[in-house]
């Protein structure tokens, strides 16, 4: 075969199998129609490694190639649970405003150690929220100098199930698409509320890992991987292996 023939194969074919075994282990993230590539540079972690879990993966038709395998039941270190109610605080108001998918903050001085020392990533459990009796409603500024309303829970609704042990997508990272510099934690708490509750307690746990931090080029491919996130923290926590630690922070 003509050298030059032979050169051309090797420039144009080597990118291609790099791209697709990268895209194997992980490293790429791509949308559905295949219109946007995002090159992840995915750390080792020990979380993926199916050798760690103990018991039978549950089967996910939604699981993507840099998720983690979710065992049947939580493996170690998780059932981790905050040891008592913690302030929900005002952040960038971002995740409403502009993924449409709010969240609610916590401040990292109120986690355990063992909270604190999980690695960045999206992870999955239940949470229980609580009213702060005695507060007045106040206005606070946030950190972007817009100015939001501090209710401190009174708002909640008991008959609209607000009050209910309900099942969360937590992120704990330094989300990479808005450039943050310090670390945030932020529950997405997967139910439907009529006001803001800035001011609340929030107890939760965490029963498992879904994926790594990851970093986008468009908020549409972020939104996107958050409601897959939101997909399989339902499913997981539906089973009676985890549902059933909805009683460890009932009280």
């Amino acid at each position: 075969m003509d050298k030059h023939i032979m050169k051309w194969l090797f420039i144009t074919t080597i990118p291609l199998l790099l791209i697709s075994l990268s895209y194997q282990l992980g490293y790429i993230h791509y949308n559905n129609n295949w219109k946007q590539i995002i090159l992840n540079f995915v750390p080792f972690n020990p979380h993926n490694n199916k050798n760690n879990s103990i018991s039978k993966d549950i089967d996910l038709d939604i699981m993507r190639p840099f998720d983690s395998p979710i065992p049947a039941t939580p493996n170690a270190p998780f059932p981790i649970s905050t040891d008592k109610y913690c302030d929900i605080v005002c952040g960038f108001g971002r995740g409403s405003s502009e993924l449409g998918i709010p969240t609610a903050n916590v401040e990292i001085s109120e986690l355990t150690t063992e909270l604190n020392a999980l690695d960045f990533g999206v992870y999955f459990g239940f949470a229980h929220l609580k009213t702060v009796e005695g507060k007045e409603t106040a206005i606070v500024q946030r950190k972007d100098g817009r100015n939001v309303s501090y209710n401190y829970g009174n708002q909640l609704v008991v008959e609209n199930g607000d009050l209910d042990v309900i099942p969360m997508v937590l992120s704990m990272g330094k989300n990479p698409f808005f450039g943050n510099e310090f670390k945030t934690v932020e529950l997405h708490i997967l139910h439907k509320f009529s006001n803001n509750f800035y001011g609340a307690e929030v107890k939760f746990n965490i029963l498992g890992y879904i994926r790594p931090e990851l970093d986008y080029t468009t908020a549409e491919a972020l939104i996107q991987d958050i409601n897959t996130d939101i997909e399989i923290a339902k499913k997981v926590l539906k089973t009676p292996e985890y549902s059933k630690f909805k009683e460890q922070i009932a009280n």
